[in-house]
């Protein structure tokens, strides 16, 4: 009751669309035991609003530019640095969703910069191909509605029986 509804003329709208072709662009770099990186950067290709097919590897595009900019550290070693294991950095993407005018993609991050173990986290991206933009969580709901205080209630009900947490 507190998600947005659409109409069903629009619904049957989504249900038309193709899903996109995403292709993957990989660029490996390696120097010894100095770095490795590699990404594999999700492309849309020939999908028929050639807008939209740009919109999404922009946005997708820029923020692995910004995460590789940040690591290029890692490549640089000081005068007499030996290191004992190479920084490692890795981007793959994951298609979660590619149907009804909705494409929803992961990208998997992995970063070690040396220590105990390295660091993994995950961004997430969902567009509407339809409209051709960037589906955000204040999307879904309406305008009224705290949709992040009933989040955490929903997170906080799956978690409260959960033995871990009980433990």
């Amino acid at each position: 009751e507190v998600m947005i509804t659409k109409e069903e003329s629009v619904l049957e709208q989504y249900k038309k669309i193709k899903p996109v072709e995403v292709e993957n662009e990989f660029n490996y770099k390696s120097a010894g035991n100095i770095y490795e990186i590699r990404i594999n950067r999700p492309q849309i290709v020939g999908f028929h609003k050639k807008e939209t097919e740009e919109l999404i590897n922009k946005t997708i595009g820029k923020d692995i530019d910004e995460y590789v900019k940040d690591m290029s550290f890692i490549k640089e070693v000081e005068e007499g640095e030996e290191r004992v294991s190479s920084y490692n950095f890795f981007i793959e993407p994951e298609v979660l969703a590619n149907e009804n005018g909705v494409l929803s993609i992961s990208l998997d991050i992995y970063e070690y910069s040396g220590g105990a173990h390295g660091n993994y986290w995950s961004q997430f991206y969902n567009f509407d191909l339809l409209r051709g933009q960037e589906i955000k969580l204040k999307d879904i709901f309406k305008e009224d509605v705290d949709y992040l205080e009933l989040i955490y209630k929903h997170i906080f009900e799956k978690i409260k029986d959960n033995e871990i947490w009980t433990a």
